[in-house]
């Protein structure tokens, strides 16, 4: 068996009534944990869509931090017979490629990964759209690992990511979908929606532009990036990376090795004069080979004077290089104002 799917409730009848349905046909089993302070009908909701229904002590759905508290996970895993565990809570359902298996497969094929990071899409007032800027924007919940508990340091407080050892990848063209519909979430927050099946560009291969192919050469393309940004504010932007280096760009290995490469931005001024160099550094979504290419998200941080600047995504391996030293990399315009709205 390859994948559990694995929904923790409490008091959710309503809700588990809503995603089961979009969720039993996902992977190879579907389990249930009820918390046992349930006072409504979730397990016999749950049990319409699957006989594997079962309690988790509410002290551990909770959460309070102490270490003889299991987590809910750690307590359903006697019950998960898949090689990888897909957890979602009782408001989350998934996008479509989730149910194509060849896809799901695909990523369960990957030998060298351990665990998924998936973006999720907060959904706004009256369903069919999702903030799309802001830091709500990948918004990556590490959700799909591989069933084996002794790579994993389950998190004793709710929210928390687990630690989970092993190289992770980041995915781009598949995301959860989160329906809190809480609108008082969004109060006093300025942002832009999307339509909920939203599908972002994908990336290709870009040939090299400018430079010859070497050590540091690889090919940055913006596929999707805000023309205005709020000031000092967390945005997202889609980029591709292609390689044409000699050697394959590797994240890094969780408990084992370090990353080699590191994906990263400059602010610069009209003019080409920097404004920000040093910005943060974030992991590959995987292990990039020569010649190949792949997409990822990052949540750049805009300057905090509002202004027209330009954006350029970068590579960089620490205290050696820049990959913009070697090869051309294009800048993007953006312009910051206060709101993040027009001026």
């Amino acid at each position: 068996m390859r994948l559990t799917v694995l929904v923790l409730t409490i008091n959710a009848e309503k809700k588990l009534a809503r995603i089961l349905p979009e969720l039993v046909n996902v992977g190879d089993e579907l389990v249930v944990a009820v918390d046992d302070s349930t006072t409504d009908g979730s397990a016999a909701v749950a049990r319409r869509f699957t006989d594997k229904v079962y309690p988790v002590p509410h002290a551990s759905y909770m959460g309070r931090g102490r270490e003889a508290d299991l987590n809910p996970i750690e307590c359903m895993l006697p019950y998960c017979n898949g090689d990888w565990i897909l957890r979602l809570d009782h408001d989350e359902t998934l996008s479509s490629l989730w149910h194509d298996r060849a896809y799901v497969d695909s990523l369960l094929d990957d030998r060298g990964a351990t665990h998924f990071c998936i973006p999720r899409r907060m959904v706004v007032p009256p369903g069919d759209r999702f903030v799309s800027t802001g830091f709500w924007v990948p918004d990556f919940q590490l959700r799909l690992y591989r069933n084996i508990p002794s790579l994993i340091v389950f998190n004793r407080r709710p929210h928390e990511r687990p630690r989970i050892a092993g190289e992770q990848r980041f995915l781009s063209d598949s995301w959860i979908i989160h329906w809190k519909h809480d609108a008082e979430l969004f109060d006093h927050q300025i942002f832009r929606t999307r339509p909920l099946d939203y599908v972002y560009p994908s990336a290709a291969p870009v040939p090299l532009e400018g430079g010859r192919q070497g050590p540091f050469c690889a090919s940055i393309q913006v596929l999707d990036c805000p023309e205005i940004m709020q000031a000092g504010a967390l945005e997202p932007v889609l980029v591709s990376i292609t390689n044409w280096s000699q050697d394959v760009m590797r994240p890094a290995s969780a408990f084992i090795r370090p990353p080699t490469i590191f994906l990263s931005w400059h602010w610069f001024i009209p003019g080409n004069r920097i404004h920000h160099w040093e910005g943060e550094r974030l992991e590959l979504p995987k292990p990039i080979a020569p010649g190949e290419c792949a997409a990822h998200f990052m949540s750049v941080k805009a300057p905090h004077i509002p202004g027209e600047y330009l954006f350029q995504p970068d590579l960089v391996e620490e205290f050696v290089a820049w990959y913009s030293g070697s090869c051309t990399i294009p800048m993007h315009p953006v312009r910051v104002t206060l709101t993040g709205l027009p001026d």
